[in-house]
């Protein structure tokens, strides 16, 4: 399926086929890649979104990713020691 948004961090890359599913891929030391674990993989791993929605866009940082569905809804995974996730601690 042809990609249609891609983005990096400093060790990762997420990818959003033109489906709406997401993949990522890279270090994952603090579960920025969103597949559930702290395992770093070299090959794109599909990231399950339970059902919910499609993927619209994809934003990575420094051992933090957020990704904005097709419902309006943020989600982001990875480091947030500092709050950087927005998730309220």
């Amino acid at each position: 399926c042809p990609i249609s948004d891609m983005n990096c961090g400093m060790h990762h890359t997420m990818v959003i086929d033109a489906n709406g599913k997401l993949f990522s891929c890279g270090l994952n030391w603090y579960g920025q890649l969103g597949l559930g674990n702290n395992e770093n993989t070299n090959l794109f791993r599909a990231v399950s979104t339970h059902g919910r929605s499609t993927v619209k866009q994809v934003a990575c940082a420094f051992g933090r990713s957020l990704v904005q569905m097709t419902d309006g809804t943020l989600w982001g995974c990875g480091r947030n020691a500092e709050g950087q996730l927005g998730l309220g601690h």
